[in-house]
């Protein structure tokens, strides 16, 4: 199992905020304790700044670790606003390519600051200060580091070679466990229901439920297997009919309590020790 670490010079707090960003049909969730701030997707426009710059101080402009789940629009554009506006230290992703225009001007911002990135596989803890993450999914490093590399137009066949995936692209998704005193939450990114039963995963607090509610995520055994009791459903207009019926009946049959973003625009729950409440 391999363990990343980053040190944090931290200010006296006693709470940490899970805080899932409205920012349309796509996925960006920060979490702040004291001085550390992290990252998970960036949605799919600029709307994940306004979001941060609400919640991190206007002198602050460093965050600890981002995280990019897969490279698909919806979870990597704002990303790129986010590496011209703050100074990331750690940056977690797959060494996949997505061939599109997005991605190669997201992957030119982070190779051209020269950020250091991380392949995850399942059983990594990532420490971030007091914040601890546990690596679900992939099964294994994906990709290639040479993908996040400076890389010239000449060499991009070569490197989309190596970066290339197999399969469905949701399924390629880094899906994290937050672990802070007695709570447990679970960013599941887009993973389909076809992986959830891999993820070695136990009973968790929070939900932030996969793929915008799709029907073909958050199956009942999973659902059954966690018992979660906030379900936090990242998602905007959109054609797909997210959040779905058959994934709403889902969460309601095991008790659980369902936010949605484009119901309630930005969600911020705030948690001690013991327990977690909603924020103001």
């Amino acid at each position: 199992m391999a363990v990343i670490g980053i040190g944090i010079s931290q200010v006296p707090d006693e709470k940490t905020h899970l805080i899932f960003c409205n920012v349309g049909q796509g996925d960006a969730s920060l979490v702040i304790y004291k001085q550390t701030q992290v990252l998970i997707d960036g949605g799919p426009n600029s709307k994940v700044i306004e979001c941060l710059n609400k919640h991190i101080p206007s002198w602050d402009r460093d965050i600890e670790m981002v995280v990019l789940t897969h490279p698909e629009a919806d979870h990597m554009t704002g990303l790129i606003d986010v590496a011209k506006n703050f100074n990331i230290k750690y940056f977690v992703v797959n060494g996949i390519v997505n061939d599109n225009a997005t991605f190669w001007q997201l992957q030119k911002e982070i190779a051209s600051r020269g950020i250091q990135t991380y392949q995850p596989k399942a059983g990594d803890e990532l420490k971030v200060g007091d914040l601890k993450f546990k690596v679900l999914w992939p099964k294994q490093k994906l990709g290639s580091p040479l993908v996040w590399q400076n890389i010239e137009d000449s060499d991009k066949s070569m490197v989309m070679g190596v970066g290339a995936v197999s399969g469905e692209m949701n399924d390629t998704g880094i899906a994290l466990e937050l672990i802070y005193g007695n709570t447990k939450v679970l960013y599941n990114a887009d993973l389909s229901s076809k992986i959830e039963p891999d993820l070695n995963i136990e009973p968790v607090d929070i939900l932030k439920v996969g793929h915008h509610g799709s029907k073909y995520s958050t199956s009942t055994d999973f659902l059954s297997l966690l018992k979660p009791k906030l379900a936090i459903i990242s998602v905007g207009k959109n054609s797909y009919g997210h959040p779905t019926k058959e994934v709403l009946s889902r969460l309601s049959d095991i008790g659980a309590k369902i936010f949605r973003t484009d119901n309630e625009g930005e969600i911020e729950i705030v948690c001690g020790v013991d327990e977690c409440q909603l924020g103001n």
